[in-house]
C-alpha cells in the first residue's frame, strides 16, 4: 500500500508540472512510467503520444508504449513499436529483447532468438535477455543451449527466482528430478510465496522419492 500511495503522490506531483510546463517531452515520458507502475495503461499511452509528439526522435517513448500495447495484448501494435525504437536508437538493447518477446509469444522463435542475441551483443550483462533467448532456444528443442542461457542469466542474477524456475522446469522434463528439485528449492528462498514453485517442487520430490524406493 505504501508504495502504491507513492506512485499516486507523484502521479499528482507530474499531472501539476506538467499543467505549468506542458511542452517538456521528458516529463511526459516520466509521468507514462509512473502511470505504467499504477497500471494505469490508457493515459499511460496519452503521456507517450504527447512525448512523441513533441519529441518525435524519442525512442524511448515508443518502447513504453510498445510495452503497454504489449501488456494489453496488442502484438502488432507493440512490435511496430518496438521497432520504431531500434530504428530511432539501433543500440537499444531492451528494444531489441521486447521485440524478441513479441516474436517468441507468436512462435516466431527463430526471430525471437536474433533478437535476444543482438540485445545481449550491446549489452552483454542483460540477464533477461539471456533467459529469453534460453526459452526460445528450448522451444525448438535445444536443451543445451537453454541451459547456456539460463546458466549465463543466474551467473549475472543469482536472485531472480524465474531463472532457478525455469532451469528446474527443463530438468523435470528431461526427468534429472534431483537438480529439478534443488533449483525449485533455490527459487523458492527469493519467492517463497510462488504457489506454482511449492507445486514444481512437490512433483519432483515425489517422482525422486518413487525412483529411490523402485
Amino acid at each position: 500500500m505504501y508504495f502504491l500511495d507513492q506512485h499516486i503522490a507523484s502521479e499528482s506531483a507530474y499531472s501539476r508540472a506538467l499543467a505549468l510546463n506542458p511542452e517538456q517531452a521528458q516529463w511526459h515520458m516520466e509521468y507514462a512510467l509512473v502511470q505504467i507502475a499504477c497500471q494505469d495503461y490508457a493515459d499511460g499511452i496519452v503521456s507517450c503520444n504527447e512525448a512523441i509528439r513533441l519529441q518525435p526522435q524519442l525512442a524511448i517513448a515508443f518502447h513504453n508504449r510498445g510495452f503497454i500495447y504489449h501488456v494489453q495484448g496488442k502484438l502488432g501494435a507493440a512490435e511496430a513499436d518496438f521497432s520504431k525504437a531500434i530504428d530511432l536508437d539501433p543500440n537499444f538493447a531492451e528494444a531489441y529483447n521486447s521485440r524478441g518477446i513479441v516474436h517468441a509469444e507468436r512462435r516466431n522463435f527463430q526471430a525471437a532468438i536474433k533478437d535476444f542475441q543482438i540485445a545481449i551483443r550491446i549489452q552483454p550483462e542483460m540477464a533477461s535477455a539471456h533467459a529469453n533467448a534460453a526459452a526460445s532456444n528450448y522451444a525448438l528443442g535445444r536443451a543445451e543451449l537453454a541451459f547456456v542461457g539460463l546458466n549465463t542469466a543466474i551467473k549475472i542474477d543469482r536472485k531472480n527466482s524465474l531463472f532457478f524456475k525455469n532451469r528446474g522446469r527443463i530438468y523435470l522434463d528431461l526427468g534429472n528430478r534431483t537438480k529439478a528439485a534443488d533449483d525449485f528449492e533455490q527459487a523458492l528462498v527469493y519467492a517463497p510465496g510462488d504457489a506454482n514453485l511449492w507445486k514444481l517442487l512437490a512433483q519432483a520430490r515425489e517422482s525422486s522419492d518413487k525412483k529411490v524406493q523402485e
